[in-house]
């Protein structure tokens, strides 16, 4: 979202000549997804395009693209990376060859695809258990109980006030 609205903004003002800029916001997304590889197959794709019209724009291009990428690692990277590294490496390994058999796009993508295959996976086991589990809790995670004793006991007012008028006749 954030690659769409730069490079409108920098359309308006006429500093860059991008005619699909969705086009162009969707493949820095997608990129995004790819670790590792992903980042640096998109500022050279980027870098060469912009280059292509002056290398002014190639220069604005990659600066921009560092700068997004930057952003996103910063807000969601460590989300993502941790969701990726609890995915097993054997799982990892199976699912990438497998996936190798669609082309080299399906293994570029075969990190997100395996991860978001095993949360959906994760998520329907637990909504489908008997009894189901609370929504966005995975296996091995116990639900919050309010133990009692952490609850102070809430005594009704017709008790409390009787407590009172017995101390008050002793």
């Amino acid at each position: 979202m954030l690659t769409y609205l730069i490079v409108i903004a920098l359309n308006g003002r006429g500093y860059l000549q991008v005619e699909y800029p969705l086009v162009v916001a969707i493949f820095v997304g997608l990129m995004e997804l790819i670790p590792e590889i992903g980042p640096i197959v998109a500022t050279v794709v980027l870098g060469v395009s912009g280059w292509l019209n002056s290398p002014l724009i190639g220069l604005i291009a990659i600066g921009l693209y560092l700068l997004i990428h930057r952003l996103a690692v910063t807000f969601v990277g460590s989300r993502s990376r941790r969701r990726v590294e609890e995915l097993h490496p054997a799982a990892l390994i199976v699912g990438a060859v497998a996936l190798s058999e669609l082309g080299l796009l399906w293994v570029l993508l075969s990190v997100p695809l395996l991860v978001t295959a095993r949360d959906l996976l994760i998520y329907t086991h637990s909504r489908l258990a008997d009894p189901a589990r609370p929504a966005g809790l995975l296996p091995g995670e116990e639900a919050e109980t309010k133990s009692e004793e952490a609850q102070p006991r809430r005594v009704p007012l017709v008790h409390r006030r009787a407590a009172r008028n017995r101390e008050v006749n002793l």
